[in-house]
């Protein structure tokens, strides 16, 4: 992409809380409640590329009462190197990790620059000069370099050519612009070369999806008109290598049996696509010529039906692939959709949110959904949560308290009441919440990372549940329920001793001899025994020193190394004559926690922290040893 939506912050549009900022990823997931703001959201982004109606400006607006139009700032991340080169040669102060705000107000559009934390300045604009000699000319700049400048062409007054430039002003020949003038030739160049294509796709049927027939005469004549068969032609042939329709028709003319040959081409190109796409069930699409018409037909299990009497869930899905497939490589859009694919089967709903993840490569894609089934629990900073505060919809990143709280989001983010992750087909058991916090986050921000660099999750979240087993003793128990349930599953405990002798004995069962790991067997690490030893250092460090802020000048280097929590142990019963109990551990962990985003937050290049390496070795060693995990 060229430009990618960074962020919007709203003021005073419709009923979304007044300084509400939403922060976008490659994909993104809307999740509320009915009424809560996502379709307002939705609608926001549409308006980069139309004009603002009366609902946008009245609808639940203060602003309007005072003849005043609702104000929104969309923040834009440089994607193109031809981008940086453009806006530091027009713009002073620009530097590469400036975001580009475009404030949108529904009278006016407003340029101004923006840091990484979105704090707004404004934008100082080099010397920009326009010929109004009436004609084109040349003109030399420094080293020789020849420069043509045609009638009207504006050119900038940079070091190379600021002589020729002052001679040229001097005679007249080209005049200086604004600032006015060239802020506003800026804009106008993002929104005319810049700016995602903006897309919102909405299921229409008689527009998407395949009828059961269409009459030869009036599909030749006009096949804008049946878009669904053009498409479906269109993708044969560019991904089956076939002859293009036209072509076919014309040199088969008067051969029916030629003209069949070749539509059972299309269909075998057609449903190997199918196949890979849609797995719920086996079905092939038929295509058959008649004199007058070509007719489609639907096989799955030796019976055939036309395509109208499928269900709305099937026709969903085969319409959202004709209608994408066929437009090749898609690049450089926003593609918005609003509840897509609710008449989809839950399998089908994962299926799509593979599609996504795949148009995503080179586009952006916004959803508003009520499924679970299209989160991607890989990372949650896709998820966006709006619940209705005070009468207004209020925009939120999921929190630990907001899934204990709000049964939508923990439906939809995949948690029970207990706030585990819910049986997947392959599942690590842990010992406590702190070891499945830890191994999911730091999973997804990996994740996140991988996805950036357009490359495979490390761990993949969406068939990998972890579990909190409640303390070590109940590992072996849980593993268990899920093998009797014909799942994968393994159970991870501490390597401390305590742990290692409970794990000693689990493990003495022959049939769990291959399911059960000690931390410090997945870890090829000397003295990493429990979960803090995966905590980077920094914030260790950080942490203690708070937690025991009264004690803290006696905390040295030594203190922070590994086994971290025995060399904690032995600092705090030296330093406090006692044992630190069980209570402590956990507000310590409690610390960690609040210290957590904070710190991932300023750290450049998590790859560079060993212990997230570590880390990273660990979960895909878990993975592979996870997916051999099956009851024997």
């Amino acid at each position: 992409m060229k430009l990618f939506l960074k962020a919007i912050e709203f003021e005073d549009y419709r009923n979304i809380k007044n300084g509400s900022r939403l922060i976008f990823e490659p994909i993104t997931t809307l999740v509320g409640a009915n009424e809560s703001g996502k379709s307002n959201i939705i609608r926001a982004i549409q308006l980069l590329s139309e004009d603002f109606n009366e609902n946008d400006t009245k609808m639940g607006s203060i602003r309007a009462s005072r003849n005043e139009m609702p104000l929104l700032r969309y923040f834009f991340e440089l994607k193109s190197k031809d981008l940086f080169g453009y806006f530091k040669q027009s713009i002073k102060n620009f530097r590469d990790k400036n975001l580009i705000c475009l404030i949108v107000s529904g009278e006016t559009n407003e340029l101004m620059l923006s840091d990484q934390r979105f704090s707004l300045r404004e934008i100082e604009y080099r010397n920009q000069w326009k010929n109004t000699s009436g004609q084109p000319m040349k003109f030399k700049a420094r080293k020789g370099k020849e420069i043509e400048l045609q009638q009207n062409e504006k050119i900038f007054g940079d070091n190379d050519n600021k002589f020729a430039i002052a001679k040229l002003a001097r005679e007249n020949k080209i005049t200086k612009l604004t600032t006015e003038e060239i802020d506003s030739d800026v804009i106008d160049k993002i929104f005319k070369d810049f700016l995602p294509e903006i897309e919102y796709w909405e299921y229409d049927q008689d527009k998407h999806y395949l009828p059961d027939h269409v009459f030869w005469d009036k599909f030749l004549t006009a096949p804008d008109n049946f878009l669904p068969v053009k498409n479906l032609f269109l993708i044969a042939c560019s991904e089956g290598n076939l002859t293009d329709f036209n072509t076919a028709l014309s040199s088969f003319k008067g051969k029916d049996h030629e003209i069949q040959k070749y539509l059972d081409d299309v269909s075998k190109s057609l449903n190997k696509i199918i196949k890979k796409t849609w797995k719920q069930s086996n079905i092939e699409l038929q295509l058959f010529y008649q004199t007058d018409k070509l007719r489609f037909d639907i096989y799955e299990g030796g019976r055939r039906t036309p395509p109208s009497v499928r269900s709305d869930g099937l026709k969903w899905f085969l319409s959202f692939l004709l209608d994408f497939r066929s437009r090749g490589e898609l690049q450089n859009k926003i593609i918005l959709f609003d509840q897509p694919g609710e008449k989809l089967h839950p399998g089908g709903q994962k299926e799509l949110r593979e599609r996504f993840t795949e148009i995503a490569l080179k586009n952006q894609v916004i959803f508003a959904t009520q499924s679970p089934f299209l989160i991607d629990r890989n990372s949650w900073s896709k998820v966006k949560f709006l619940q209705r505060k005070n009468g207004d919809p209020e925009i939120k990143q999921p929190t630990k308290y907001d899934v204990k709280n709000d049964e939508l989001l923990r439906h939809s983010l995949g948690y029970s009441l207990a706030d585990v992750g819910q049986a997947n087909d392959f599942n690590i058991v842990v010992e406590g919440y702190t070891d499945q916090f830890l191994l999911l986050d730091i999973g997804r921000r990996l994740n996140e990372i991988a996805s950036y660099l357009e490359k495979k999750p490390i761990i993949n979240l969406n068939k990998i549940a972890i579990f909190d087993s409640r303390g070590f003793t109940t590992i072996k128990k849980r593993v268990d329920e899920l093998l009797q349930a014909n799942l994968h599953a393994i159970g991870l405990y501490d390597g401390d001793d305590v742990s290692k002798k409970r794990f000693s004995q689990d493990r003495k069962s022959k049939r769990f001899r291959n399911l059960l790991f000690s931390l410090d067997e997945i870890v090829d690490q000397n003295n990493y025994k429990t979960i803090e030893d995966l905590v980077p250092e920094r914030l260790w460090e950080k942490s203690c020193k708070e937690y025991f802020k009264k004690n803290r000048s006696k905390l040295t280097k030594k203190n922070f190394c590994h086994p971290r929590w025995g060399k904690i142990k032995e600092w705090y019963k030296n330093n406090y004559n006692t044992e630190i109990t069980r209570k402590e551990k956990e507000s310590l962990w409690e610390v960690i926690f609040d210290n957590w985003d904070q710190y991932f937050d300023s750290v450049k290049d998590i790859s560079k922290i060993s212990e997230i390496n570590i880390t990273k070795q660990a979960l895909e060693s878990l993975a592979k040893k996870v997916a051999r995990g099956k009851n024997k």
